[in-house]
């Protein structure tokens, strides 16, 4: 008689980046801290878990675990449009805010949890040597995802 397995079991996380439209530095240091919380209360309403959330005035990274009846592209899509409502509606700014069309997904191994989640702590450090779009399409290449750098980015 052979055994089966009676449970699922997963553990499921993606490091997520994607960055203002047009790149434009949106996101001020007054309001950084609210938008993370709201961002983190809707990936937590949604039923995955927010591990870490950073970034600069002009993109985002996330680090989240998920379970699997859960699709990555609705969590991405709720957290961008809901925020984007929050801000605009709470957050008084010269120009509408707004997040670029896509995003960057990926997936991270429990052994390199810690190395994300330092990654995402220290980016304005992180961002003293490199752009956006230079971490963005590093990202791409360690990954393994093969783009045409010219439609990476909205203008």
């Amino acid at each position: 008689m052979g055994y089966f397995m009676a449970h699922t079991y997963t553990k499921i996380y993606y490091h997520l980046v994607w960055s203002t439209k047009k790149r434009q530095p949106l996101i001020q240091p007054s309001f950084q801290i609210r938008l993370y919380n709201y961002m983190g209360g809707i990936v937590k309403h949604l039923g995955a878990n927010l591990i870490n959330i950073g970034g600069m005035n002009d993109h985002v990274h996330l680090l989240i675990f998920t379970p699997p009846d859960i699709l990555l592209a609705d969590i991405v899509r709720q957290v961008k449009s809901r925020s984007t409502k929050w801000i605009n509606k709470e957050i008084p700014q010269d120009a509408r805010f707004a997040w670029q069309d896509g995003y960057g997904g990926f997936s991270v191994s429990f052994s390199q949890l810690e190395i994300i989640n330092n990654y995402i702590k220290n980016q304005e450090q992180h961002h003293k040597t490199m752009s956006f779009q230079d971490e963005y399409l590093t990202f791409l290449k360690l990954n393994k995802i093969n783009v045409e750098s010219n439609f990476t980015f909205d203008n």
